[in-house]
């Protein structure tokens, strides 16, 4: 199974995906932190404030990185960056989505 697995690439979600890389599946990791802008403080302003304008930056560039990409499944771990556009995304690009928060 081809999965987009869309969080962290530490910790906790660094596990889930080392399992599923271990069940044979083909894994391909997108750490949506990546594509936030890069601005001192950026993670404490999300926290106090909510990530919609950041969530709509990285719906942009995760949809220019996966392009033209076909998933069996699109593993989504950082539910706090789903914008609507980020979902519509992902059901283009995969036959079933799995929104984790």
């Amino acid at each position: 199974m081809k999965i987009l697995y869309l969080g962290g690439d530490t910790g906790n979600s660094s596990h889930r995906h080392a399992a599923m890389r271990r069940l044979g599946h083909d894994v391909q990791v997108i750490d949506p932190w990546l594509f936030a802008p890069t601005i001192p403080g950026m993670a404490l302003w999300c926290h106090h404030t909510g990530t919609a304008v950041v969530a709509d930056i990285i719906a942009r560039r995760t949809a220019r990185r996966l392009a033209d990409q076909r998933f069996d499944l699109a593993w989504v771990e950082s539910g706090e960056f789903v914008s609507p556009a980020l979902v519509r995304t992902l059901r283009a690009q995969a036959h079933r989505v799995l929104l984790l928060y």
